[in-house]
């Protein structure tokens, strides 16, 4: 019996001229002779190395503005400015006394004139 090379012949059997019959395993099979049953199929191979990242993608549109909050009440601040005529030199424990009023404006603070308090 003769052996054939699978690779001559441009991939067919010189004996039946058959092409796609040959199972060639280092090159040489008898190219006539019938084909057994596929095997399973073989273990898999270890995990390769992890790739280098890609680009970051564009960024998405931006989201639609939340509804507006409630306002604060409109308050007014009170003020008072009050003065001495001459000024004084205060002491520890001694009252000074106011005898003007500048300004003033709301009504959370109040002075009487001439008065400490």
């Amino acid at each position: 019996m003769r052996i054939y090379n699978c690779n001559e012949n441009n991939g067919r059997c010189p004996i039946c001229g058959s092409n796609g019959g040959c199972s060639c395993s280092s090159g040489f099979d008898c190219c006539c002779g019938p084909r057994g049953a596929t095997g399973p199929t073989g273990p898999s191979g270890a995990t390769g190395p992890t790739g280098a990242t890609g680009p970051t993608g564009p960024s998405g549109a931006t989201g639609p503005s939340g509804a507006t909050g409630p306002s604060a009440s409109e308050q007014q601040a009170s003020y008072l400015a009050a003065y001495s005529t001459p000024s004084q030199t205060g002491t520890t424990g001694t009252a000074l006394i106011f005898d003007r009023n500048a300004s003033s404006g709301g009504t959370d603070v109040t002075h009487s004139q001439n008065t400490p308090q």
